[in-house]
C-alpha cells in the first residue's frame, strides 16, 4: 500500500466544493493507497481531514499566483 498526500487549498466561495470533494477523494481516489487529505482554507468549519489550517484569502488573482508560498 501507497502512502499518498493530498493537498487542498480552498478559500471564500469555494468553501462549499470542500465536503463533496472530501466524500468523492474518499470514496473514489487511489482506493488501494493510504490517503492523506491536508486542507489549507479561510473557512472556520471543521473537514474530515488528516491536517487542516487556516490561511486567509487574498482576492484574484493574489491567491493563485501566491499559492506555491503559502506557510503554515
Amino acid at each position: 500500500m501507497k502512502n499518498i498526500g493530498l493537498l487542498l487549498v480552498s478559500t471564500w466561495k469555494y468553501n462549499k466544493f470542500i465536503d463533496p470533494l472530501i466524500i468523492q477523494i474518499k470514496k473514489y481516489f487511489l482506493k488501494n493507497s493510504n490517503v492523506k487529505i491536508y486542507l489549507h482554507t479561510d473557512s472556520m468549519e471543521t473537514y474530515d481531514v488528516d491536517h487542516q489550517s487556516y490561511l486567509q484569502h487574498k482576492p484574484w488573482p493574489r491567491i493563485t499566483l501566491e499559492r506555491f508560498d503559502i506557510k503554515i
